[in-house]
């Protein structure tokens, strides 16, 4: 059985989303080993897409769910993967100093093959 996930390269276009800024290569982020057993097992697949709360120094903070794949084990790891690896080029207010912020990061397309 081949596993795979993929990270759209275009943002979300939800209603008050911002774009991501500088974040790290979301597609990056996550490798065919970060594929959930229990949803390999039961041959789940779904898009996840979350909303994150960055910090001024550009560390996620917060992860919550924008759009469920629908399994929360998918939703979960996606999640836990954002929080754990990814890093972003803080927000700034009009004077340039870095400011808490939340963004929107692409969909993540949990998918098995095969």
């Amino acid at each position: 059985m081949f596993v795979f996930l993929l990270a759209y390269a275009a943002v979300m276009q939800a209603p008050n989303a911002k774009p991501v800024q500088g974040s790290a290569n979301v597609p990056s982020l996550f490798s065919y080993d970060d594929y959930p057993e229990e949803a390999v097992r039961n041959r789940w697949q779904g898009d996840v897409v979350v909303g994150v709360t960055v910090s001024a120094e550009g560390r996620p903070t917060a992860c919550d769910i924008v759009r469920s794949s629908g399994h929360k084990v998918l939703d979960d790891a996606t999640c836990r993967i954002v929080m754990r690896r990814a890093r972003f080029k803080p927000a700034t207010d009009a004077s340039g100093r870095p400011v808490v912020d939340h963004v929107v990061i692409p969909p993540i397309r949990w998918r098995i093959s095969g």
